[in-house]
């Protein structure tokens, strides 16, 4: 039973083997084509579009089966099945079912209730791009083809910090409103060999934006080690890593000012340094809580650094 439920929760519960990769991208391709959906949805009430309806409950039909089955394999993976009930994703998997299930046993289900349920799913969306820090670490480093840079002299590291899922909702807005303008431009040009032509560019306009912004989510992250931070963003094709020391830095100083960064607690962090200059750590949670963080390791290293003289004359004698 084990054997079984262990490959599946590294994949469903972790975002780190390279069929989970797969999964959580298909699952995030359905969630984005059926929240493009919406304003097809809301033509079809005004009577437009009718003819394509079913095409419609098809797409609609295709994501909440494999939504579905997604949660049935979560529940039964979890290794506390109470805690991901509960948990901002269990929450958000359940939420991203309900639209199908109203609209189907309830025959007055409001056209704004169907819209916000919809909508919903774009927090899933940003709760699949938050992993769990502690699993992140411990698969990071018992896991050698995880790894993307290497740790040095007993270096471990302790903490990975991600964007804030808020900034991922706001980013992708625009992918979302391209998809839906394609979806319409498709549907509507029928035959018409370029009205479709102009549909798949919008497609693959929203496509392309929406991979930069879900992997800006999943991948732009900061390893805080114990002897230094280590800045990875991932790109289209490749990956950036930047290291800054600890002892090499000069100041750190968060940033969350502003009405939004205030009210949801997220902002950036600037790093003056004597061997990179300046870098900014952008769009992160707490920025206050890691950047204290950072300081304290930081004060352990030039505590080190001062010890140093002092052991050398003991050593050699």
């Amino acid at each position: 039973m084990l054997k079984i439920r262990d490959p599946l929760y590294y994949t469903f519960h972790t975002h780190l083997t390279p069929l989970s990769k797969v999964i959580n991208g298909v699952i995030a391709f359905l969630l984005m084509l059926s929240v493009s959906c919406i304003p097809v949805y809301l033509f079809n009430l005004a009577g437009l579009l009718l003819e394509y309806r079913d095409t419609v409950d098809l797409i609609e039909k295709v994501t909440v089966t494999i939504l579905f089955f997604e949660y049935v394999l979560k529940l039964y993976s979890a290794h506390k099945i109470h805690e991901y009930i509960r948990s901002s994703q269990g929450i958000f998997d359940v939420l991203s079912l309900l639209p199908f299930f109203f609209e189907k046993f309830h025959p007055f289900f409001a056209i704004e209730f169907y819209v916000l349920f919809r909508l919903i799913r774009i927090l899933k969306l940003a709760s699949m791009g938050t992993m769990d820090k502690t699993i992140l670490v411990q698969e990071w480093e018992k896991s050698s083809h995880q790894k993307h840079f290497n740790l040095v002299n007993g270096e471990s590291i302790v903490n990975v910090v991600q964007k804030h899922p808020l900034v991922f909702l706001l980013d992708v807005g625009l992918p979302l409103m391209l998809s839906s303008v394609s979806l319409i431009t498709i549907l509507i040009s029928r035959a018409n060999l370029f009205g479709i032509f102009i549909g798949i560019l919008f497609g693959v306009l929203a496509a392309t934006l929406f991979a930069k912004e879900w992997l800006d989510m999943m991948y732009d992250v900061v390893y805080i080690t114990d002897q230094r931070i280590v800045i990875q963003n991932k790109q289209l094709f490749g990956m950036i890593y930047s290291d800054i020391p600890y002892e090499s830095m000069a100041s750190i100083i968060p940033n969350n000012t502003g009405f939004w960064r205030w009210l949801f607690d997220f902002g950036n962090i600037e790093i003056q340094s004597t061997g990179t200059g300046t870098s900014i750590i952008t769009d992160i949670s707490d920025p206050k809580s890691v950047a204290d963080e950072i300081t304290r390791f930081r004060q352990k290293s030039l505590e080190k650094l001062r010890e140093r003289p002092k052991r050398l004359p003991h050593l050699e004698g």
